[in-house]
């Protein structure tokens, strides 16, 4: 099985054009031995969130009240859960390679966490999640339903410690790879957000290459 690996940024900054274009050249997509051809493609639903500056907003605890999901102090994920469609998988820190390139996890259950992107429940900037959509060796992987997603769904977070914190879907959309948005996608300099992201679209068997990726875009849940 080829090596699933995902273009990304190098610092947790948003990408200049000419790093978009690098991202681009680079596929960022996986590399996947994919066993499933989508019948149709999914329609892109709901509004993504605008990338904005972030305003200032304090961490930790709250003098009016208990700590919410926008006040809570960072920390890593270690695992990543979607209720309604049953995704509940374990997060790693995943970094850029020397190459340029992403490395998400060979384990197709396991998630990757950008570690140069924005922990979650940061009061400012994108955490972004990276998740395989399946292995023709290890069946349907950890973000296989993805595409299913729609605004109001609940993404919960949480710490090896047990922390946790949500977000809340607000849009899906489904890109071809050379027409990602890689500046919009790995943005750091926004209002907190969560983004996950798989492979979709038809499979070419030649390339063994997924056509598209599937983002969706997460607000922090009200507390």
């Amino acid at each position: 099985m080829t090596q699933d690996r995902w273009a990304a940024p190098r610092r947790a900054r948003q990408p200049s054009n000419a790093v978009a274009v690098f991202l681009l050249a680079l596929g960022i997509a996986f590399i996947v031995t994919g066993i499933r051809m989508w019948p149709t493609a999914p329609r892109d639903i709901g509004t993504i969130p605008p990338v904005t500056a972030a305003p200032a907003v304090p961490v930790g605890p709250s003098a009016a009240g208990p700590v919410s999901s926008r006040t809570a102090a960072p920390f890593v994920p270690a695992r990543v859960r979607v209720p309604r469609i049953g995704i509940n998988a374990p997060v790693v820190p995943v970094t850029v390679r020397p190459d340029g390139l992403l490395a998400v996890p060979a384990d197709v259950r396991t998630v990757g966490w950008w570690s140069a992107g924005a922990p979650a429940a940061a009061p400012s900037g994108t955490v972004v999640l990276a998740g395989h959509v399946d292995s023709a060796r290890q069946g349907s992987g950890a973000f296989f339903g993805i595409r299913a997603l729609e605004p109001g769904d609940r993404v919960i977070l949480s710490s090896a410690s047990g922390r946790t914190t949500a977000y809340t879907v607000a849009a899906r959309r489904q890109y071809p790879k050379s027409a990602l948005p890689a500046g919009q996608v790995f943005d750091q300099d926004t209002p907190s957000r969560l983004v996950l992201v798989t492979c979709g679209g038809s499979f070419d068997w030649t390339t063994r290459h997924y056509s598209d990726n599937v983002v969706a875009y997460a607000l922090p849940a009200p507390s």
